[in-house]
């Protein structure tokens, strides 16, 4: 299988970390790029280079394609994803963006089991951080989908579900969600654990950039200590081991 990472350089923290995770399951690591945020913002071209550098470890490779205002900030989700998918040569591609670190260890436990070969699609269950790595909903999510080549379509690409696209179209596709390996959690979603700064440029950038007051939301989050309570979900936290060192 190879893995297929959507990133820009705001989540320029993540990207050694992910690309290493990825290469211990994977047989080649595909970075898609836009040369531009998906608001339009141009990206950091100095940390462009440096995501390009990657490609020296080995059965990495990144891909620059163009934006264009002709399309709105979701569609560039959907294309860097396509644009990874197209890239890709194995039977089994893995879906995951920057901020979504696979535990390598437990991946290759699931895939050992050889379960994901009877479907489709198989998501994963993840555990959900906000603020700080070690900062850790009680509640979990799902990120990451690994799809059979041959049943990812340009259609479903496209999806205005993104990922998850697979539960609309098409009917026919065999799919598996929550998937875990003996009960353990394979994914962590790092999406939130940013400064200010960066949170700021998450939610001006990223395709869900219109669904509500982001950046009010920001500021008033940094205007105190964390609380306990996220001002995306509103869950719980425990305070966890910062495994990956992130």
């Amino acid at each position: 299988m190879e893995t297929v990472i959507s990133y820009c350089t705001n989540d320029f923290r993540f990207i050694e970390l992910n690309v290493k995770q990825c290469l211990q399951f994977s047989e080649r690591v595909i970075i898609p790029m836009c040369d531009h945020m998906y608001d339009g913002t141009p990206e950091n071209y100095d940390l462009f280079v440096k995501t390009k550098e990657l490609e020296n470890i080995g059965n990495v490779v990144v891909i620059p394609f163009e934006w264009s205002s002709k399309h709105d900030s979701r569609y560039w989700h959907n294309m860097a994803r396509w644009v990874g998918h197209q890239e890709a040569r194995s039977e089994y591609v893995l879906h995951i963006d920057a901020d979504e670190v696979f535990d390598a260890e437990l991946m290759n436990g699931f895939l050992s089991t050889e379960e994901y070969k009877s479907y489709d699609v198989c998501s994963f269950e993840c555990y959900w951080y906000f603020r700080d790595p070690t900062y850790r909903a009680r509640q979990t999510e799902m990120a990451g989908s690994m799809f059979k080549k041959s049943a990812w379509t340009k259609e479903l690409a496209f999806n205005p579900n993104e990922r998850w696209g697979y539960r609309y179209y098409p009917s026919t596709l065999t799919y598996k969600e929550h998937c875990t390996y003996n009960g353990q959690v394979i994914c962590n979603h790092f999406s939130w654990v940013r400064s200010k700064e960066e949170m700021l440029t998450k939610v001006k950038t990223w395709g869900h950039n219109n669904d509500r007051d982001w950046t009010r939301a920001v500021h008033e989050e940094f205007n105190r200590p964390f609380n306990g309570r996220d001002f995306v979900h509103g869950y719980t936290y425990d305070i966890v081991e910062n495994k990956f060192n992130v």
